[in-house]
């Protein structure tokens, strides 16, 4: 599947800090989706962003180590 040529890869980086190989390849699986639910050959930056909300903002919703466990 192609990319759209305008698509801000400095900005999905920043959107995903601390962030492994595994969870970019997640992004980049679900963008992907996005556009084949919506008919196109073509990933655009909305896609991108809306797998970012999707994947990463979830991950962290659901952390394995809860708040009040975390020792400071």
């Amino acid at each position: 599947m192609n990319c759209e040529r305008d698509i801000r890869f400095e900005l999905l980086a920043r959107l995903c800090p601390n962030s492994t190989g595994a969870d970019i390849r997640s992004v980049c699986t679900e963008a992907g989706m996005y556009a084949i639910r919506a008919r196109r050959k073509t990933v655009t930056e909305k896609d991108f962003l809306d797998a970012v909300n999707k994947v990463i903002k979830g991950y962290q919703k659901f952390s394995a180590t809860p708040k009040y466990m975390v020792y400071n």
